[in-house]
């Protein structure tokens, strides 16, 4: 079902909380904030990794940029630029606070984005959001072994 359906009513601000985000309007709080929220609702309700797939992209399009200059270098390690992102700040917060059924694939989040680099723009944040999730895990290690 498309967020908003009836089906969907808890979920139904998603979309203003997306359009908020990416907006940056001086009244909505932080991007990423907004963006866990709404990824929060998605969890909670019980939602497919698709519905998340808005949330993602939406969260990606906040530093649009940074993102095509990632691309546009190519190779697999993410640049700093990158890591700085309200999209990797966001799949760090997801990783830390274990949401289930949030992440979403390539193709479902290549549904979502525009244009011709949709499938590798897709693809390089699916791989950024396991990196951060990789690295919210190894933290997680860390602390648990200076315990």
């Amino acid at each position: 079902a498309a967020l908003g359906d009836d089906a969907d009513a808890p979920f139904a601000d998603a979309e203003a909380i997306i359009a908020a985000a990416v907006s940056g309007a001086a009244a909505a709080p932080n991007p990423a904030d907004l963006l866990e929220a709404a990824l929060e609702a998605v969890s909670l309700d019980g939602l497919s990794a698709f519905a998340a797939a808005p949330v993602w992209a939406a969260a990606a399009g906040v530093d649009a940029a940074s993102w095509a200059a990632a691309l546009q270098r190519g190779g697999l390690a993410l640049s700093d630029e990158a890591k700085a992102t309200v999209f990797y700040e966001v799949s760090c917060r997801v990783a830390a606070s274990g949401l289930e059924g949030v992440w979403c694939e390539a193709p479902d989040l290549k549904t979502e984005l525009d244009g011709p680099d949709a499938g590798p723009l897709a693809t390089l944040l699916v791989n950024a959001s396991g990196d951060a999730r990789d690295g919210v895990a190894a933290e997680a290690a860390a602390v648990a072994m200076e315990e």
